[in-house]
């Protein structure tokens, strides 16, 4: 207690200090926090745009794109994929396909996408886009609409902000592919980790019969330069916080002068070297801990005023505040050279000053 209550006499001899390994630890908590939370927003965003999907458009409408599709998935493991055809009209297109929901984050207003449970049963499920939906007078899933002369059960209505580089589905109507009946286009997304498909499409198809678009590169370069952005704020940051260290270590050095005295009557009433020692400890364990509860609560402030913006998630991971069980031994292990300056300072040396 004796010890603390020095400490709080000398509060504004501390305040620098505390107030730079303050602002350098809360530069970093909020550089990581922010940065991680940033990145997670722009590749859930990536993935919204289906970066990771592939696109395989046949050209030649000759191909038997089920026994096409079928080699492609076994040859390259592609477990998730979609057959799509298109059957355009003049105010929306009809689109034939398989639950395209395994590939793409769709968004549904209302309901949801049929499944092969709901066309093995031969239920005529229907996904409306949603300005078809409006056009249609808002049915709702479950209700029945006519489409070429055919009647559908309406599944889901998916919402207006499910546009991605492949499609826009506000005016499409999506039907089971065993509707299909003719068609215009054809193409096949799937998601696959293998780099090279040419070849083998090459020798199946012929050069000129298909067309292929693979995003997924794009996305791990952009995925990745937002990770080397993050070691560099993180890198910077943590040069922010060594220099603030050593700011405190010369603080504490320059200070012994003028502590002199104090030290040499504490060991004329009886003190002890590592009396002196452990005050020195004490202090730096203060000054680190008062400056880490401030950054962790001025981050928490942060991280509440950006989602109550709107800004984007902070979300809620707390693996970065293990930070302050490193940067607190650190603080006082750079502290000990001038804690055991300190403790040799004698008494006579006392009288000088």
């Amino acid at each position: 207690m004796l010890l603390l209550s020095e400490f709080w006499q000398r509060r504004r001899q501390f305040s620098l200090s505390i107030l730079s390994n303050y602002l350098a630890l809360f530069l970093l908590l909020a550089v990581s926090t922010l940065s991680r939370a940033l990145m997670q927003t722009l590749e859930g965003r990536l993935e919204q745009m289906s970066l990771q999907v592939s696109c395989l458009q046949y050209l030649d409408q000759q191909v038997d794109e089920r026994t096409l599709s079928a080699g492609l998935a076994e040859r390259y493991h592609i477990s998730r994929y979609s057959e799509f055809r298109i059957c355009h009209r003049d105010e929306y297109d009809l689109v034939y396909c398989r639950d395209l929901s395994v590939l793409f984050p769709l968004d549904f207003q209302l309901g949801g996408f049929f499944t092969d449970h709901q066309v093995a049963n031969n239920e005529n499920a229907a996904v409306l886009g949603h300005e078809i939906w409006q056009d249609l007078g808002c049915p709702l899933p479950g209700e029945e609409i006519n489409i070429d002369g055919a009647w559908f059960s309406v599944s889901g209505v998916l919402t207006n902000d499910t546009e991605n580089i492949y499609f826009s589905a506000d005016e499409l109507i999506f039907l089971p592919l065993d509707y299909c009946r003719d068609y215009q286009e054809s193409r096949l997304f799937f998601i696959s980790d293998v780099p090279y498909l040419s070849d083998w499409l090459d020798e199946v198809l012929g050069e000129d019969n298909y067309l292929l678009i693979r995003q997924k590169m794009l996305k791990t370069s952009f995925s990745r330069l937002l990770r080397q952005g993050q070691a560099i704020l993180m890198t910077l940051s943590l040069f922010a916080l060594i220099i603030s260290l050593l700011g405190m270590v010369n603080h504490m050095l320059s200070s012994l002068p003028t502590r002199c005295r104090e030290i040499g009557i504490k060991k004329a009433i009886g003190a002890r070297d590592s009396d002196i020692f452990f005050q020195f400890i004490l202090e730096a364990q203060l000054v680190m801990l008062i400056s880490s509860l401030g950054a962790a609560a001025s981050n928490e402030v942060l991280m509440k005023t950006v989602s109550l913006l709107g800004l984007f998630e902070p979300g809620t991971d707390r693996s970065v505040y293990r930070i302050f069980l490193m940067v607190i031994p650190a603080g006082c292990a750079l502290c000990f050279y001038p804690a055991v300056k300190a403790a040799k300072i004698s008494i006579s040396q006392a009288i000088r000053h």
